[in-house]
């Protein structure tokens, strides 16, 4: 329901109304409203009464937002005239306007000195606010990607690999507080990658002049965002459904040169973002993690927004499972245009169509093309009948650059069977890295592709260190005349952290474990990494 305001007349409120479809036949009757719970419908004295109550009953505002409209409605000072607001977001708007002034205003307090031309002058005059400036932009630029910095905490889910981790925000606020000078620097750098954690924290970004034009990236990690609400001040008014994607497309709006979005599993509605999103001509890189896998409207949906982004190159979707895709697909490809998909396969014969529709979407050309691919939950999926309904799709995997094929569950029957069909397609690959929950490298050596320059192996087995299979099948791997572009092989363990720590009394470090493989890998020329820390647990 919406109410459109109009002058006073005779000292009276008018409105006009204009009430939702489900609802039509209340035109008959102003004086009532309808309570959707009970489909009821309930006089009221007046007109007035009737449209107030309705936001409560067909809006479900909540008794202390009404309360306080009606305040204002009684306020003796209270003139309908006076109304310049057209849409609450103005409001939001307003506030962030106005901090970006006040925030002038206190940088523009003090006169910046000015340097000095002598340098004996310089130094004794030189203060933190008188770094020259390409080298404060070094400073502030060699902190922005830092990859020691994190910009989310850590989920640890392998307790072997935590670290301390230093936040990169805070480093960029206390910069921006060591003086005037350095405030708006530091703040765009901050303002460049901006993380919402949470219904309250989208709230406050539309109040803060941060968000802009500086911003490149944002992501939307919320969790379960009805375990969240808004509060204000003493009042805990719980968000309901609509209201935080109504503050997302809002900030949406005020990103003009937004280039990476990601929504992570945030129970949000995907029919009220996905128009909005759509627009975004800038965007570059969409991923998006659809909560508990019932996303709020058909995968189709999804691909018609996709075809709407004219610079879209880096695609990650998963959680889309449970919704069958209509056959509006058929006819709509999307642009070979991606040259980065991460996929994750759940269970259901519909995902053949977005499987094979997302792989041909992947550019054939000469640029590098990476594809990362969870068949933990491959379901029944077919990866032949893929490449029989999408012939597009093999073609593409057969310039694929670069395949990361994880498994959580381990390579077994059914899924290992679909993993070899892929992994064969993929007859041009140069890096391969093949995840399971136990080590699967005796499943995938005799198809591995002749072209592989880099190989990687890794498992999350935390109870054994499988190296006997390192050590009795890669030697034989290294030597063999198929490989002779293999110039790397990685063994990530995430049990590798503990498994070299410890010592023997006497301080000599541990054996290595695979003096055999290490010593062919030697012979043919090839870099043999069994030390690396894992990757982060939240890139995989």
């Amino acid at each position: 329901m919406s109410i459109e305001r109009r002058a006073p007349s005779q000292g009276q409120l008018e409105f006009s109304v204009a009430l939702p479809t489900s609802s039509s036949s209340l035109l008959e009757d102003p004086l009532s409203a309808y309570d959707l719970g009970s489909r009821t419908s309930t006089p009221f004295p007046s007109t007035a009464d009737a449209l107030i109550a309705r936001l409560r009953l067909e809006s479900g505002l909540g008794v202390p937002t009404l309360n306080l409209f009606l305040d204002i409605l009684h306020h003796p000072e209270f003139k309908l005239e006076e109304i310049t607001l057209n849409d609450a977001s103005e409001i939001d708007i307003a506030v962030a306007n106005h901090r970006l002034n006040m925030q002038r205003v206190r940088e523009g307090i003090v006169p910046s000195r000015p340097f000095s031309s002598s340098g004996a002058e310089n130094e004794k005059h030189s203060s933190l606010g008188e770094v020259p400036f390409p080298i404060l932009e070094r400073i502030l630029d060699s902190i922005a990607t830092d990859p020691e910095l994190v910009d989310e905490p850590l989920q640890p889910q392998i307790p072997l690999v935590d670290a301390p981790e230093r936040q990169r925000e805070d480093c960029l606020r206390s910069l921006a507080l060591v003086h005037r000078s350095w405030t708006v620097p530091s703040q765009q750098r901050l303002a460049a990658r901006i993380v919402a954690r949470s219904p309250l924290a989208i709230l406050r970004l539309l109040r803060s002049p941060l968000p802009g034009r500086h911003t490149r990236e944002l992501v939307v990690a919320l969790g379960d965002v009805w375990n969240h609400g808004y509060h204000f001040g003493s009042i805990d008014a719980p968000a309901r459904p609509g209201e935080v994607e109504i503050d997302l497309c809002n900030l949406l709006k005020r990103l003009p040169k937004l280039r990476g979005l990601t929504l992570k599993e945030s129970g949000l509605r995907e029919d009220m973002l996905l128009p909005v999103i759509s627009q975004i001509n800038t965007l570059e890189s969409l991923s998006w993690h659809c909560a508990h896998g019932y996303p709020s409207c058909d995968f189709a949906y999804l691909a018609d927004a996709l075809q709407r982004l004219p610079k879209l190159t880096v695609l990650e979707i998963s959680g889309w499972s449970f919704h069958a895709a209509s056959g509006a697909l058929a006819g709509a490809h999307l642009r070979r245009q991606l040259t980065e998909l991460r996929i994750c396969i759940s269970p259901g014969d519909m995902q053949l169509n977005r499987v094979g529709w997302l792989l041909q979407a992947l550019a054939v050309d000469s640029r590098r093309t990476k594809l990362t691919l969870d068949i933990t939950l491959i379901g029944t999926l077919r990866i032949a009948e893929v490449f029989r309904l999408y012939p597009g799709a093999q073609e593409a995997l057969a310039n694929l650059d670069t395949l990361h094929l994880i498994n959580k569950g381990g390579f077994v029957e059914f899924n290992l069977a679909q993993a070899r069909t892929l992994l064969q397609a993929c007859s041009g690959a140069r890096h391969l890295h093949i995840q399971g929950q136990t080590a699967p490298v005796t499943e995938f050596l005799d198809i591995i592709p002749s072209t592989t320059e880099e190989l990687c192996f890794s498992w999350f087995d935390m109870w054994m260190s499988p190296w006997n299979l390192v050590e009795r099948h890669l030697p034989e791997l290294v030597r063999n005349e198929r490989m002779k572009k293999l110039k790397k092989i990685v063994i990530f363990n995430y049990e590798i952290p503990f498994y070299r720590a410890p010592v023997e009394e006497n301080g000599d470090p541990v054996s290595h474990p695979c003096p055999d493989a290490q010593e062919a890998c030697n012979q043919q020329g090839i870099e043999l990494d069994l030390w690396s820390r894992p990757p982060d647990w939240r890139s995989v």
